[in-house]
């Protein structure tokens, strides 16, 4: 199912919070952003809410053939 989402890549690590809208996912991204230290922005490869197919758990959704799709199908806001 697609989900809007917060998508934190730090570059060794990808992290996705999962949220219920578009709205509230810029909000919260918002909030996180604004939390950040310079130096905590600066090591981010991206920060962004985005729309992306998740699955129960909340995690990329991987299809029957084991690919994962990782793929944004929308960008709502892009932090840089």
């Amino acid at each position: 199912m697609k989900k809007w989402s917060i998508i934190d890549n730090c570059g060794t690590d990808e992290y996705l919070t999962v949220c219920e809208g578009r709205e509230q996912a810029i909000e919260k991204a918002d909030s996180e952003w604004n939390g950040f230290t310079a130096a905590d922005k600066k090591r981010r490869k991206s920060y962004m809410v985005g729309l992306i197919n998740v699955d129960e758990n909340g995690d990329y959704y991987m299809e029957e053939n084991g690919n994962i799709d990782a793929d944004i199908y929308e960008v709502a806001k892009e932090y840089k």
